[in-house]
C-alpha cells in the first residue's frame, strides 16, 4: 500500500533525477549504455533514497570528480582509470576520459609538450584562456620572451621524460624481484593453487587500487591555492596533479605493472589445459616435482582446470584492486603526505643514479654471478637485465595507443599479446632438445637466458593490474569485449605455438631446475 507522502517523495526524487539527466544531456538509452559492472554498483546502504533499478544506478556509479589525466601520460590506464571505489558520484567511464585525452593531444601543437597536454583539464583551459586575454600584442621583445619560454618548456619536458624513464627502470627492477619472491614464497607443500603468479597479480592489483584511490600520499604536491574547504574540489585537484608526477607514474606503471604478469597467467592456463603445470613438491618448499611425475587425467578435468584458472585470476585481481582502494579510504586520515620539495629536489634526482646504476649492477651480477649456475641468485639476476626493456615498451605502447580506441585500450592489449607470444616462443625453445642440448649436455646459458626473457622482459611487458583497472573502468559491454578478447587471443596464440609442438613431438624437460 502506498501512502500519499511516499508518492510525493518518490515523485520529487524522480523529478530531481530527470532534471539531472537533462542538465547533463543524457537520454535514458545513453544512460543505460554507460553502465559498468556490478563492481561499480552504488552502496547498498543508500537503498532507501533510490528509486531507480540497478542498471540505472550503475550508469551513475562512476565518481564525478574522477581524476582527468593530463600530459603525455593521458593515454596510460594507470592515469586515466577512475577510482575503483565509488565513494562519490562519478562522471565519465574510462573510454570517455581516454577519448577526451586523445582529442586534447590531437588538438595541441605538440603531443610531447607537457604544458600543452595539461590543457586537457577544465581548469587548465580556464588558465590558458585568461592568460591569453592578459597578454598584449607581441613585439620583438615579446618574441624573444616567447622563444625563451619555449626553450624552457622543452627543457622541462626533457627533464620530466628522463625522470619518468628512470623511475620506470628502477621500479621495474623492484617489481620483478617482488614477483619472483612471491612466486618462490607461495611454492610450498599442499599449496591450494598451483599457479603461483596468482599471488603476485593479487599484490600488484592491490597496490594499484591503493594508488588510484589515495588522495593523501601526494596531497602536499598540490599548490596551496587549490586546497580549499571544499573536499570534493580539493580531491579533484589532488587527483589531477598527482597523476602528472613521475614518481606516481613509476609506482603505478613501473612497479605495479611489473609486479603482475599477464603472460605468465596465460602460460599457466595453457599448461593447466595440457596437464603440465608444475606442482609444488609434497615435502620441501620452493621446489616443484617433475612434470613426468604428474599423473594423466581425463580431458574433461583439464577443461575444468583451465576454466578455473581463467576465472580465479581475474576475480582475485579485481577483488584486490577493490581491496586496495578500500585500504586507501581506511587510511585516509592517517596517511602522511610526501612534500613536493622532497620529491623534486631529492627523490627525482636520486633516481637518475639509482635507475641506471641498479640496471648496470644487474648486468654485472649476471656476467659475474654470485654463486654456481644452479644457485637461485644467478636465475634472479638475469631477468633484471630484460625487465626495464619490457616496462618501457609497455609504457610507450600505452601512451601512444590507448587513447586511439577509447573503448578498447589498444596499448595494453598489444603489450599483453606481444609478451604472451614471446613467452610462448621462449618456452618452446626451452623445451626443445636441439636448442638446450649440446652433445647430450644441458646448455645452462641457453636455459637461463630464455628464462630471463620470460620472467623479465615478458613479465614486465605484460600486466594484469592495468588490465583489471581497465575492466573496472570501462562500460560493461566494452569491458566484456575487451576482457574476453584479451584472454581468447592470448590463449589462442599459446595453443597454436606451444600446443603444436607439445602435441606433435612433445616437450623435453632438459632445463629442469633452470625453468
Amino acid at each position: 500500500m502506498t501512502v500519499p507522502g511516499d508518492e510525493q517523495r518518490w515523485a520529487g526524487q524522480q523529478e530531481g533525477r530527470n532534471n539531472g539527466r537533462s542538465s547533463r544531456g543524457w537520454s535514458q538509452q545513453e544512460e543505460e549504455e554507460n553502465g559498468l559492472t556490478e563492481l561499480a554498483a552504488p552502496a547498498p546502504a543508500s537503498l532507501e533514497e533510490r528509486g531507480d533499478d540497478l542498471s540505472r544506478e550503475q550508469s551513475r556509479a562512476i565518481e564525478e570528480e574522477r581524476a582527468a589525466s593530463e600530459g603525455n601520460e593521458a593515454g596510460l590506464t594507470e592515469v586515466a582509470a577512475p577510482v575503483p571505489v565509488a565513494e562519490r558520484e562519478r562522471g565519465d567511464a574510462l573510454e570517455d576520459e581516454e577519448e577526451k585525452a586523445g582529442q586534447a593531444a590531437h588538438d595541441g601543437d605538440s603531443t610531447d609538450d607537457y604544458a600543452d597536454a595539461e590543457l586537457a583539464s577544465g581548469t587548465a583551459l580556464e588558465r590558458a584562456h585568461s592568460s591569453q586575454e592578459s597578454v598584449p600584442a607581441k613585439g620583438s621583445g615579446e618574441d624573444e620572451k616567447a622563444a625563451g619560454s619555449a626553450q624552457a618548456s622543452t627543457a622541462a619536458t626533457a627533464w620530466n621524460e628522463t625522470v619518468i624513464v628512470s623511475w620506470l627502470i628502477f621500479f621495474s627492477l623492484l617489481g620483478t624481484l617482488a614477483r619472483l619472491g612471491v612466486e618462490a614464497l607461495t611454492t610450498y607443500p599442499s599449496t591450494p593453487f598451483a599457479s603461483t603468479v596468482l599471488w603476485a597479480n593479487l599484490g600488484g592489483s592491490l597496490c594499484l587500487g591503493f594508488l588510484l584511490e589515495d588522495r593523501r600520499l601526494f596531497s602536499k604536491t598540490v599548490p596551496t591555492h587549490l586546497i580549499t574547504n571544499d573536499k570534493e574540489a580539493t580531491h579533484g585537484h589532488i587527483a589531477r596533479h598527482q597523476k602528472t608526477l613521475p614518481l606516481y607514474i613509476g609506482l603505478a606503471t613501473g612497479f605495479c605493472g611489473s609486479f603482475t604478469s599477464f603472460s605468465t597467467f596465460i602460460t599457466d592456463a595453457f599448461l593447466t589445459l595440457a596437464n603440465r603445470l608444475d606442482s609444488a613438491s609434497p615435502t620441501s618448499p620452493y621446489h616443484t616435482i617433475p612434470v613426468t611425475s604428474i599423473p594423466e587425467r581425463n580431458g574433461g578435468y583439464s577443461f575444468l582446470a583451465v576454466v578455473g584458472v581463467l576465472i580465479v585470476h581475474p576475480a582475485v585481481s579485481i577483488s584486490a584492486l577493490k581491496t586496495g582502494a578500500h585500504i586507501a579510504l581506511a587510511t585516509d586520515r592517517v596517511m602522511p603526505g610526501i612534500p613536493q620539495r622532497f620529491i623534486s629536489c631529492w627523490l627525482d634526482c636520486m633516481v637518475l643514479i639509482l635507475g641506471l646504476g641498479c640496471w648496470i649492477g644487474a648486468v654485472l651480477l649476471s656476467i659475474f654471478p654470485p654463486g654456481p649456475a644452479s644457485a637461485w641468485r644467478s636465475r634472479a639476476t638475469l631477468p633484471l637485465i630484460f625487465s626495464p626493456l619490457g616496462a618501457l615498451l609497455r609504457f610507450y605502447l600505452s601512451r601512444h595507443l590507448n587513447s586511439r580506441v577509447p573503448s578498447f585500450p589498444l596499448g595494453t592489449f598489444t603489450a599483453n599479446i606481444i609478451g604472451t607470444v614471446i613467452e610462448a616462443v621462449c618456452y618452446v625453445l626451452q623445451h626443445t632438445d636441439n636448442v638446450v642440448l649440446r652433445n647430450d649436455l644441458v646448455d645452462t646459458d641457453a636455459c637461463t637466458v630464455l628464462q630471463g626473457l620470460m620472467q623479465g622482459f615478458c613479465g614486465c611487458l605484460t600486466t594484469v593490474s592495468t588490465w583489471v583497472a581497465e575492466l573496472d573502468g570501462l562500460r560493461r559491454r566494452h569491458a566484456w569485449v575487451y576482457g574476453l578478447m584479451s584472454v581468447a587471443v592470448a590463449l589462442g596464440f599459446q595453443v597454436a605455438i606451444m600446443g603444436s609442438v607439445l602435441w606433435a613431438r612433445g616437450f623435453v624437460d632438459s632445463c629442469g631446475a633452470f625453468a
